[in-house]
């Protein structure tokens, strides 16, 4: 019988290395296509092996998370402010930008890209910026019920549970990758609460995010494809691979000179440019789509 385990368990671990292996060719050759196709296409950042592209098919896709298509109609219109913009902006050098955090293997990008915009909008109409304010992510996968939780959320949809609700302190309810309500928050969780006033859409132009991004970081969502999972670092344009869902994320500034918007993502500050990325002007306008949903944020109480 012992001899029988021994042979059973040498023969789960020869599976795991076989598997293990094939998993690592495919992905290999996954990077390969990428690389080629970014040279081919002469675009303008560097694929490599990220915490995120080394995950299952399955476990990538959970990184994800915001409903498409787009909700306009739910919601007002941004209107942009007269005056010129200036060729680069970028929120981080105010200091008005939280910390990156990471969603985990829960499909809550929708929670961290608004709860991004209203950390932001809170150091800016308080001027304190130290520390910098941690809302709950967690209390808009387990109660905004509206949305799907780990299985994605609309922008709309939070954007108004925001205003109604809030959310209140990562402390009252800390993060943990899952939708179920248990743990409740703190107790008094109703007292602290940071609501929304008032929000809108913006219109999927550069101009128009620009314009919204100027006043304060905003939500935006885009489709991801399997070139993004690799990003490493430069002005991301899509060169390779198929569609993978939708996700959202934080506009946090601007540069016409590389022709593109600086955003803040939500899968850890070990992934791409320290937790952040660049993503050309022209995505706009192809099968990426970034920008269908953006909403500006207006006001905390």
């Amino acid at each position: 019988m012992h001899t029988a385990k021994r042979v059973m368990m040498v023969m789960r671990t020869v599976i795991l290395v076989v598997a293990i292996g094939l998993f690592q060719t495919v992905y290999a050759d996954e990077l390969q296509e990428i690389q080629k196709a970014i040279k081919i296409k002469k675009a303008r950042w560097v694929a490599g092996r990220t915490s995120v592209s080394e995950l299952s098919d399955e476990l990538r896709r959970s990184r994800l998370g915001a409903l498409l298509p787009n909700e306009k109609g739910e919601g007002p219109i941004y209107v942009p402010k007269d005056g010129a913009l200036p060729q680069q902006f970028d929120w981080r050098d105010t200091g008005m930008v939280s910390l990156v955090k990471d969603q985990g293997n829960c499909g809550s990008c929708w929670a961290f890209s608004t709860v991004a915009a209203l950390e932001s909008l809170t150091m800016m109409q308080s001027g304190i910026i130290t520390p910098p304010p941690d809302y709950s992510e967690q209390f808009l996968v387990s109660y905004n019920i509206l949305n799907q939780g780990c299985d994605g959320g609309y922008m709309g949809i939070v954007s108004n549970f925001l205003v109604r609700v809030g959310t209140p302190s990562e402390e009252c309810l800390p993060y943990r990758a899952d939708d179920r309500i248990f743990p409740f928050p703190c107790s008094d969780w109703g007292s602290e609460v940071t609501r929304l006033v008032t929000w809108s859409w913006v219109d999927a132009t550069v101009e128009a995010i620009k314009s919204a991004v100027y006043e304060n970081p905003v939500a935006t969502t885009y489709m991801v494809y399997k070139d993004f999972y690799y990003y490493e670092s430069g002005v991301y344009e899509y060169v390779w691979g198929k569609e993978e869902g939708g996700h959202a994320i934080l506009v946090v500034g601007w540069d016409d000179s590389e022709q593109c918007f600086m955003v803040k993502n939500s899968w850890g500050g070990d992934w791409g440019e320290n937790g952040y990325f660049r993503i050309a002007y022209s995505q706009l306008s192809n099968e990426v789509q970034f920008g269908q949903s953006t909403v500006n944020f207006d006001g905390v109480q």
